[in-house]
């Protein structure tokens, strides 16, 4: 199986879209935790059960965004999260990682 290879320049944008992806998935943790907090102050969720889903939430595996693999693999899985989107990548960028998204969307 070849290697997938890419510009210096599509290169860093896609390992700059994987840290982009990073952020958004940790914002998107603590807001669940916020929630999970929200409905435990309201009322709506007994103490025991509110620790029990945040500590399900916090110690969720992360994605591996930043590996030494292919940067193209966690910025397509980051797409498939739906934490970016095929605008958050320039047209060269996008052709780079297209059959990759396909892929990790199936």
């Amino acid at each position: 199986m070849s290697e997938r290879s890419y510009t210096k320049a599509v290169e860093k944008e896609l390992i700059q879209a994987a840290q982009t992806a990073a952020v958004r998935e940790a914002e998107k943790r603590i807001k669940d935790i916020a929630d999970i907090a929200a409905r435990w102050k309201k009322g709506r969720l007994a103490a025991d059960a509110a620790l029990e889903s945040i500590r399900q939430t916090a110690n969720a595996p992360a994605a591996s965004w930043l590996s030494e693999a292919d940067p193209g693999v966690p910025v397509a899985h980051g797409i498939s999260m739906g934490l970016l989107t095929r605008k958050d990548l320039s047209a060269k960028a996008w052709k780079a990682v297209e059959v990759l998204v396909t892929l990790a969307e199936m």
